[in-house]
C-alpha cells in the first residue's frame, strides 16, 4: 500500500449509517491498517443529508457539506495504540459532525420532515 502510493478510504462503522443523527461505533480496521503502514489518518466529515427517499431509492434537491480534517500522524504507534487513535479520531469526527448538523438544518424549511430521515 506504502510503496504503491495507494490511498484508501474506508467508512469507519463499517456501514451505511441511514439514521444520520449519530455515528454508530468505529470498527477498528482501518485503524490497524494505517498503524501498520504508519500512514496518517485523514478523518472526512459528511453532514447529515435529508434528501434520499429511502422508499423510493431516490435522491431529492439537497444540500450537504464535507468536511476534511487535518491529518492525525501514526509514525512511532503500534497496535496497542489501535483504541486510542479510533477514540481520538472519532471524538475529532463527532464535534466537526455537530457543527455540520447545524449549518444544513439551519438551511432547511421549518415544515421539512427532518425528523423522519433514514426512515
Amino acid at each position: 500500500m506504502v510503496k504503491e502510493k495507494t490511498k484508501i478510504w474506508v467508512f469507519p462503522e463499517g456501514t451505511r449509517n441511514k439514521h444520520c443523527t449519530s455515528f454508530l461505533p468505529f470498527k477498528k480496521g482501518a485503524f490497524n491498517m494505517a498503524i501498520a503502514a504508519q500512514v496518517p489518518v485523514i478523518p472526512v466529515v459528511f453532514s447529515p443529508y435529508y434528501f434520499i427517499n429511502y422508499e423510493k431509492s431516490i435522491f431529492n434537491k439537497g444540500h450537504i457539506v464535507i468536511q476534511c480534517l487535518d491529518p492525525i500522524p501514526t509514525k512511532g504507534l503500534n497496535l496497542d495504540d489501535v483504541e486510542k487513535l479510533t477514540n481520538q479520531v472519532r471524538e475529532k469526527m463527532v464535534t466537526v459532525y455537530k457543527d455540520l448538523c447545524q449549518e444544513v438544518t439551519a438551511n432547511l424549511p421549518s415544515d421539512y420532515p427532518h425528523t423522519k430521515m433514514g426512515h
